[in-house]
């Protein structure tokens, strides 16, 4: 994977208003089988993770959409059909960006927009780390074009993870060569790393199995060196 690795304070905001448009994106198509149920609707903390999920993204981003079913999410926020639902993730992005591109043939102002995808099951993220993420350097300098990931202890979380509608064609070639692992898609994409303090790291830990409900936050285990 060709990155760009950025210093801890880098990266950094103290605004919640987006430079250029972003359109938030929860993935939330997945079958739930380790959960034993949808997982949009375990509760967390008083809070649906599903609803969690979108409310956080809400706060940072310009307009929601969930791609994906969606079950247990508020009817409120847009679901995008999950047109490769055998891809996963992969496919959920897809779909996401294909929507991104046609808000910008409607909308001037959502040209050169970016993508700030999150999925449902990652219940410890917050808006802080979320806006790090979002408003990361790029490589070329073109925030809006470029892939941006975020790191803990030596490792790289796939998600969540910003992306451009420049990075359209990247995703599409995944899928037309049958590429299934959204780290596969990753290594095909030019990224900045945004670094996070060890004591940040557990908020990058997701929630995919019922046995861990009522636990603390664990240590990330979706993470991969």
């Amino acid at each position: 994977m060709k990155v760009v690795a950025l210093t801890a304070g880098d990266g950094d905001t103290s605004s919640t208003s987006p430079p250029r448009r972003v359109l938030g994106v929860v993935l939330a198509g997945g079958q739930s089988r380790r959960m034993g149920r949808d997982k949009a609707g375990v509760v967390v903390d008083g809070e649906t993770m599903g609803d969690r999920a979108c409310a956080l993204v809400a706060g940072v981003t310009d307009a929601v959409v969930v791609s994906g079913h969606g079950r247990g999410i508020d009817a409120r926020w847009l679901r995008l059909p999950d047109r490769h639902h055998e891809y996963g993730p992969v496919g959920g992005i897809a779909a996401a960006l294909a929507h991104l591109d046609g808000l910008g043939d409607a909308d001037p102002a959502w040209r050169g927009a970016s993508l700030l995808v999150v999925p449902v099951d990652m219940p410890w993220l917050d808006a802080a780390l979320l806006c790090r993420l979002r408003d990361a350097p790029a490589t070329n300098g073109d925030v809006a074009g470029a892939a941006a990931l975020l790191a803990a202890d030596g490792r790289v979380a796939p998600l969540p993870l910003r992306l451009g509608a420049g990075q359209t064609g990247v995703v599409d070639a995944a899928l037309a060569a049958g590429q299934r692992s959204l780290l596969g898609v990753i290594v095909r994409l030019g990224a900045t790393l945004v670094p996070l303090d060890s004591a940040d790291a557990h908020k990058l830990g997701n929630l995919n199995d019922g046995a861990a409900l009522g636990l603390a936050a664990p240590a990330p285990s979706s993470l991969v060196a």
